[in-house]
Order: C-alpha cells, then sequence, then structure tokens
C-alpha cells in the first residue's frame, strides 16, 4: 500500500495498517437473504437515510441526478444475519460447499 492508500484506510477504520501491508484480493460476494417482511429490524435503504442521514452525506452517496431505482431495492437490517437465512451467494470465490457449509440450501 502507498503512504496514501494507508492514510485512506486509516481514515476509513480508524486503525493504520502496517507499513509493508498490500489489499487482499479485491472482489466482491451478493448474498441474498430470506427474511420475513414485517421484521421490525428490516429497513427500506432510501426512508431510513433521508431521516438519518446529514443531506451532505446524502448527497455524497446519491449525487444530484444519480438514478435512485437500484437503490429502491436496498434494504438495511439492525441485527444479526443467521447463515441459515441465506438463500443464494453470488461472486467471490465462495464454493458451493463452502455456503452449504454455513446453512446454504
Amino acid at each position: 500500500m502507498t503512504d496514501e492508500e494507508r492514510f485512506r484506510a486509516y481514515e476509513w477504520s480508524g486503525v493504520w495498517p502496517p507499513p509493508g501491508a498490500r489489499f487482499p484480493k479485491e472482489s466482491s460476494v451478493r448474498i441474498s437473504i430470506d427474511f420475513n417482511a414485517a421484521d421490525r429490524n428490516l429497513h427500506e435503504w432510501l426512508p431510513w437515510a433521508r431521516r438519518n442521514l446529514a443531506p451532505d452525506r446524502l448527497a455524497e452517496i446519491h449525487p444530484v441526478g444519480s438514478n435512485l431505482r437500484k437503490a429502491r431495492s436496498w434494504r438495511l437490517y439492525f441485527g444479526a444475519i443467521s447463515p441459515e437465512s441465506f438463500v443464494e451467494v453470488e461472486g467471490g470465490e465462495v464454493t458451493r460447499s463452502q455456503f452449504a457449509g454455513a446453512g446454504g440450501r
């Protein structure tokens, strides 16, 4: 990591990466979860964000003119999510056997 990357990591996490640290292999994973829609811990992103984020922070996440169509499907869950709730795991290097071992169906 460069000094600038270390500084950004510090700003994000509050912890300095050690000298010589490298970024892990980049990957992204999408986990589909089966929730009860009436669960009180489940919140729609946009209404929650409009109530709880400062307007300037919300504008950073969703700049003027950005398409909010995808954001309408986003949800926040304020609680622990057990692997038994996983319906599907896509991407990354997760194998089907690892997913099944974590409670996947």
